[in-house]
């Protein structure tokens, strides 16, 4: 009999292979605190007690599921069905994140695969799809569906995708890794043969895409899922950071206190009056200062010191727009 904690511990090393499988062992029980030996032990308990069981592939680079228990249909009700489906949507504009709001799109869409009655059948796919479309996340269905199909086939892909910095049609040979969700929109992270590094595609952004048939490709051996998103405070990763100190007044000093905004985030009491200094170490810097902005006069972009120029440079432009 596994006890209380040890089921939790089941439970967290099956979410983590699931969403996180670009990892070898060492990193996993690493990650979840686990001694090999006892990665090894749940390991064997999923397969024998569970019906889980998966392998490590070198030549992917990433965990596989081998087994895993089928929980059948519910008798849903189609009311029941639709709210599902419109749950997708506000999951995603809650600012539902990563994997686990993808696969739970994808759960979704095997519900809707089974249900009875085909002409409803029908309607529900085309509202999921809908709901994915014009919700914000800008995505065709044909389009993820071919790189879905990609990245089960290890397939290169051909993507037309659109700049947006440049307003401009690139084409780019890219290998697909992974899909997931992120601040209301669909992501996916690949190798580009064009910058050679792996890089970060809005799924919207794609407008035309082909599998490169005849083609395939390794995931290397250096990427991690986790270590890839870690340091981002909301979109944008990336191995190199840089630390980002912002002070907010004694007004909103307690609503940034009682949330963890980021991983790497030190909060300071700067003096008597209640102010406090908030600080990060992150891959985007922007995106620390465009989420500050809604604080408006009550927080202060102290460093680095091109960060305070560009908040200074943003507050100047709207001052101008309200001339």
């Amino acid at each position: 009999m596994v006890d209380h904690i040890n089921v939790m511990n089941l439970l967290r090393m099956i979410v983590e292979i699931k969403t996180n499988p670009y990892q070898n062992d060492r990193d996993i029980y690493t990650s979840l605190g686990f001694s090999r030996a006892a990665f090894y032990k749940y390991r064997k308990y999923l397969a024998e007690k569970m019906d889980f069981s998966f392998r490590y592939s070198r030549s992917k680079k990433q965990f596989l599921i081998e087994k895993e228990q089928f929980i059948p249909t519910l008798n849903l009700t189609l009311g029941e069905m639709s709210s599902l489906v419109f749950s997708m949507g506000q999951l995603t504009a809650s600012g539902g994140d990563y994997i686990v709001s993808y696969r739970a799109y994808k759960a979704v869409q095997k519900l809707i695969s089974q249900y009875p009655k085909p002409s409803i059948r029908e309607k529900l796919a085309i509202l999921l799809s809908e709901t994915l479309r014009n919700q914000g996340y800008g995505t065709k269905e044909e389009i993820l569906s071919t790189i879905e199909n990609a990245i089960e086939r290890n397939k290169i892909l051909e993507i037309h995708y659109h700049s947006v910095s440049s307003n401009a049609e690139n084409i780019y040979q890219v290998d697909p890794y992974i899909i997931y969700f992120k601040k209301r929109a669909l992501y996916m992270d690949a190798y580009s043969r064009a910058h050679e590094s792996i890089r970060m595609f809005r799924i919207g952004r794609i407008k035309k895409v082909r599998i490169c048939e005849g083609t395939g490709f390794e995931i290397h051996k250096d990427y991690s899922f986790k270590k890839q998103h870690q340091h981002a405070f909301c979109v944008f990763g990336g191995e190199k950071t840089q630390k980002v100190r912002i002070r907010f007044s004694s007004k909103v000093a307690d609503m940034i206190q009682e949330v963890l905004w980021h991983p790497s985030q030190k909060i300071l009491k700067e003096n008597s009056s209640g102010s406090i200094l908030f600080e990060v170490e992150v891959a985007h810097p922007p995106e620390v200062i465009w989420w500050m902005r809604q604080w408006g006069a009550e927080a202060e972009v102290l460093e680095p010191e091109e960060m305070r120029e560009y908040a200074k440079k943003i507050a100047l432009e709207e001052i101008q727009l309200y001339k």
